[in-house]
């Protein structure tokens, strides 16, 4: 089984900033000037918007500030760390007037920007602040950047989200990478202490397998010729796609990274897994490829689960017919797994 996925598009290289603790612990309703001189420096902050401006700014934007955005301004009118910005009113008031914004993004604001690419946008009654490709604007690609404006500086140090969380196009990625890997790994660990062959060609006919709908096929040639017949259906289930509208170029890099690492516990479980006369067209065996195809598949539904619950399960199934000392060999259009 080939386990990386290839992507169309040119993949950036991820930038990683370890981010320290955050440098403030409290609300941000209780930031003072005198807290944000404190900590961001007095070269940084700059003078406060007044209530006139504010309310000049609102009028020619025919909204009102979110409360998040006008406790910054209140403290500093505009502000710049690292490669993150909030405008000042003068900018706030052109950037979301401009046409391009104001038909891509209705009823937002555009606030700042995150580096090169990457404005900051907050919807005109809601108090988190997104970030969203600029060049063009992209309003399908907005991801939550902070709970509010001075969040970006308190919390995450003028950090973009897209270094502070590489794979920011599908929320909760690291996370789902590392449970996947741990769950690969233990299956990979327990198939390699079981005899995945015991109960090869015991089964004619419907039966059911671990609450798993199968197909038992017990002539070794017959069980051949299905798994060639298959082997292509098989191995697409193996591979879930993206479930993730514009996540697809990080779910490719996550992926190769999980295979990467998890190639080696899937070798070993596959080491010596092998018939008589139970090849495929390549003289490879069967039964070892299968080990390798099941475990790799479960793998990537696990992934593919963390990052959205409803992602079926066809490969999970597989896997527990190969507990049963059965291989799975592909699934008919009954949707049952055929094992020989």
């Amino acid at each position: 089984m080939n386990t990386r996925w290839v992507s169309q598009r040119p993949q950036p290289l991820a930038v990683h900033h370890p981010i320290s603790l955050p440098w403030w612990t409290g609300s941000m309703r209780d930031v003072t000037r005198d807290d944000l001189i404190r900590q961001l420096g007095g070269e940084v902050v700059s003078p406060g918007a007044s209530t006139v401006d504010i309310a000049v700014a609102e009028s020619l934007l025919g909204v009102t500030f979110p409360p998040g955005l006008l406790r910054l301004l209140r403290l500093s009118n505009g502000l710049r760390l690292g490669a993150t910005v909030v405008h000042d009113l003068d900018e706030i008031t052109a950037r979301s007037q401009e046409p391009d914004v104001l038909f891509q993004l209705p009823d937002h604001l555009v606030i700042g920007v995150a580096g090169a690419g990457r404005s900051l946008v907050m919807h005109a009654n809601n108090d988190i602040v997104l970030d969203v490709p600029d060049s063009p604007w992209d309003g399908g690609d907005m991801h939550q950047s902070a709970m509010e404006p001075l969040d970006l500086f308190l919390r995450y140090g003028g950090v973009p989200l897209r270094e502070r969380e590489p794979y920011s196009s599908l929320p909760g990625a690291t996370n789902a990478r590392d449970h996947a890997l741990r769950a690969g790994r233990a299956a990979a660990s327990e198939i390699t202490h079981t005899d995945v062959t015991r109960n090869v060609g015991a089964l004619t006919g419907d039966s059911c397998l671990g609450q798993v709908a199968v197909y038992g096929i017990a002539d070794r040639e017959a069980a051949r010729v299905q798994y060639e017949h298959s082997e292509d259906v098989f191995l697409r289930l193996c591979r879930p796609p993206c479930p993730v509208a514009g996540g697809e170029e990080d779910y490719v890099k996550l992926w190769n990274e999980i295979a990467d690492q998890l190639r080696p516990d899937v070798d070993g479980a596959a080491a010596g897994r092998d018939l008589p006369d139970f090849t495929d067209v390549d003289g490879l065996s069967i039964a070892a490829g299968t080990v390798r195809t099941v475990l790799f598949g479960y793998t990537a539904e696990v992934f593919a689960r963390g990052l959205s619950p409803d992602v079926p399960t066809p490969v999970t199934s597989m896997l527990a017919v190969l507990r049963a000392g059965h291989l799975p060999i592909g699934v008919d259009g009954a949707g049952r797994v055929l094992v020989y």
